[in-house]
C-alpha cells in the first residue's frame, strides 16, 4: 500500500513538473489524484495537530499546578510566621467559645493581611482547638470571590483557587479531627526580652528573690537553735541539736519560701474603666520549730496560718518574714479599646540546695485576681500572668556538665506548688474566661487540663512543634467551581515549630 500510495505521489509530482515546464502540455489533475493528495496530506499532519494539541494540555496543567503550589506555599509561610490570635485578628477565643457552644458556622475575619477570609475551630479530646480557616487573596480590602460569592484566589492563569488551611495540635492530623498524638502545643509565643522590659508591662525578678540569702541568717537567729550559721560542705545552713555535748548535726530544717502575686482589678462605674495594680508578696517560713513539731502551713491563696492561733499571720513575726510590694497602678483603661499590663514572673527556686528530696522544689507559687465592682471580665480582656523559671543546680560543680544539669541536679518547680485563684495548677479547672491567664514553662504546664501552657523542652537538639499545617487547594476545571466533597486538586502540608 505504501509503495503504491508513494508511486501515486510521484507521478502527481513529475506532472507538475512537466506542467511548469511546458504549460501547453499541462493536461491538469484528475479527481483521484486531488483526493489521493489530500489523504496522504491529512495522515502526515495529523500525528503533528495531536502532538501540538497535547502539548497546550500539559503546558497548560503544568501552569496550573505551579499556580497552585505558589498559593499553598505563600499560606503555609504565613501559618508558620503568624501566631494563631495574629492569622484570628484576636477573634480567637470568640471562635474557641463558638466551638464549645457547638456552633459550626465560621466567623468572618476578612483580613487582608493574612488572606484568611473566615475560620471556625474545634474542640478536641485534649481540650487543645483545631481551626479551619478559608483563604483568599484581596483587591485592596475587598475579597476575591467567585460568581457564586465563594471567597477564592484567583490565580495568574486566571482561573478560581478554593483554599483551605488546617491548623491541628495533633502529629501528623491533616483533617483536623484530633487524629494523632498531641504535639506539645502552645497557642500563646514568648515575647522578645525587649517587649517583656516595656513599660505597658509588670516584671518581677529581683523583688522575688533579693532576701534569699539573707533570710537564711534571719530566720534561724529567731529560734531556740543554737550556732544556727553552720554550713556544709556544699553551703548548706546546717543546725546543731539542743544537747549537752552537740554533737549531733542535721541540716536546717523547713525555711520555705511562698511567692504571692495578688492581680488586683478595680472598675470605676462612673467613668466605666479599669483599674490595674498588682502587689506582690515575699514570705519565708520555718515550718517545724526546734523540737519538730509543725507551726506554719499555708492555704491555697497564699495565706500563712499560724497552727497554735489559726489566725493568718500577716506581717513578720516568730518564724515567718514578708515582705510586701506594691506594684504602681495602671489607671483609666478603657478595654473597649485598651488592655491590662501583662505581669511577668522571673522565678527561681529559693531551696536550691536542701530542698525536698530530689530535684523538686519546695517553694510554692499563688496567683489571684480580685476584682471589685466588674465582674467578669469581657473575652479576650484578661490579665495576663507569665511565670517563667530561671533553673539553678542543686550541686553548683555540675553546672559545668550541660547534660548533667539539664537532666539530672537542676532545681524545679513543682505545678502541685502552683495555685491560680486558690485551685492547684494541675488539677482540672480550666484557667481561661475567668478573667485571669497564666502562662509558664514549668514542667508539665502543657497538660491536657491547661491549655494555655508555655512547652518548655530542655532537649536543644529536638524541635518544638505547635501545629500541623495542611492546605488543600482544589481548582476551576472548564471554568467550573468543583463539587462539594471532592479530592483537592493539591495538599500541601507542613508544621508550625515553636
Amino acid at each position: 500500500m505504501r509503495h503504491h500510495i508513494n508511486g501515486q505521489l510521484s507521478r502527481v509530482m513529475r506532472r507538475l513538473k512537466a506542467g511548469n515546464r511546458n504549460n501547453k502540455n499541462n493536461k491538469g489533475f484528475s479527481l483521484v489524484e486531488v483526493l489521493v493528495a489530500m489523504i496522504i496530506l491529512a495522515i502526515m499532519t495529523l500525528p503533528m495537530l495531536t502532538t501540538f494539541a497535547t502539548s497546550s494540555k500539559i503546558n497548560a496543567n503544568a501552569r496550573k499546578v505551579e499556580e497552585a503550589n505558589a498559593i499553598g506555599q505563600k499560606v503555609i509561610e504565613r501559618c508558620k510566621a503568624l501566631s494563631i490570635d495574629e492569622l484570628l485578628k484576636g477573634n480567637g477565643d470568640t471562635i474557641a467559645a463558638n466551638a464549645d457552644a457547638g456552633i459550626v458556622t465560621p466567623l468572618t475575619i476578612n483580613d487582608s493581611t493574612t488572606g484568611v477570609y473566615d475560620a471556625r475551630a474545634s474542640k478536641l479530646s485534649n481540650n487543645h482547638y483545631s481551626y479551619d480557616l478559608t483563604m483568599a487573596t484581596y483587591t485592596g480590602t475587598s475579597v476575591n470571590k467567585d460568581s457564586d460569592g465563594l471567597a477564592c484566589y484567583k490565580g495568574s492563569n486566571n482561573i478560581n483557587y478554593y483554599v483551605q488551611t488546617i491548623l491541628s495540635p495533633n502529629k501528623g492530623d491533616i483533617a483536623g479531627t484530633g487524629a494523632g498524638s498531641a504535639w506539645n502545643v502552645n497557642d500563646y509565643s514568648m515575647p522578645a526580652f525587649a517587649e517583656v522590659r516595656d513599660t505597658k508591662n509588670y516584671v518581677l525578678m529581683e523583688e522575688i528573690y533579693r532576701y534569699d540569702t539573707s533570710i537564711k541568717t534571719i530566720l534561724p537567729s529567731r529560734s531556740s537553735i543554737v550556732n544556727p550559721a553552720s554550713t556544709d560542705a556544699h553551703g548548706n545552713l546546717v543546725a546543731r541539736e539542743q544537747t549537752s555535748t552537740e554533737t549531733n548535726v542535721s541540716k536546717l530544717s523547713g525555711i520555705k519560701k511562698v511567692v504571692v502575686v495578688d492581680v488586683n482589678i478595680t472598675y470605676d462605674a462612673t467613668t466605666s474603666k479599669y483599674n490595674e495594680q498588682p502587689v506582690l508578696y515575699v514570705k519565708y517560713y520555718r515550718e517545724k520549730d526546734a523540737y519538730g513539731n509543725d507551726q506554719y502551713r499555708v492555704n491555697n491563696d497564699g495565706d500563712i496560718i499560724d497552727l497554735s492561733s489559726g489566725s493568718k499571720v500577716e506581717s513578720t513575726q516568730g518564724d515567718v518574714f514578708i515582705k510586701q510590694y506594691t506594684l504602681p497602678e495602671q489607671n483609666g483603661i478603657d478595654i473597649a479599646s485598651d488592655s491590662f499590663k501583662d505581669v511577668y514572673i522571673f522565678y527561681t527556686s529559693y531551696d536550691r540546695k536542701y530542698g525536698s528530696s530530689g530535684n523538686t522544689s519546695t517553694d510554692s507559687v499563688y496567683i489571684n485576681m480580685h476584682k471589685n465592682g466588674g465582674g467578669m471580665l469581657p473575652a479576650g480582656k484578661e490579665a495576663n500572668v507569665f511565670l517563667i523559671e530561671q533553673y539553678v543546680a542543686s550541686n553548683d560543680s555540675d553546672i559545668a556538665d550541660r547534660d548533667a544539669f539539664r537532666t539530672n541536679v537542676q532545681i524545679k518547680l513543682d505545678t502541685a506548688n502552683i495555685f491560680i485563684n486558690g485551685v492547684q495548677s494541675s488539677g482540672t479547672t480550666k484557667l481561661r474566661n475567668n478573667g485571669l491567664n497564666v502562662f509558664s514553662d514549668v514542667d508539665g504546664w502543657d497538660g491536657s487540663s491547661e491549655p494555655n501552657g508555655i512547652t518548655q523542652n530542655y532537649d536543644e537538639d529536638e524541635e518544638r512543634y505547635l501545629y500541623t499545617v495542611t492546605v488543600n487547594i482544589w481548582a476551576e476545571e472548564n471554568g467550573r467551581k468543583p463539587a462539594a466533597g471532592t479530592t483537592p486538586y493539591m495538599t500541601l502540608t507542613s508544621t508550625k515549630e515553636n
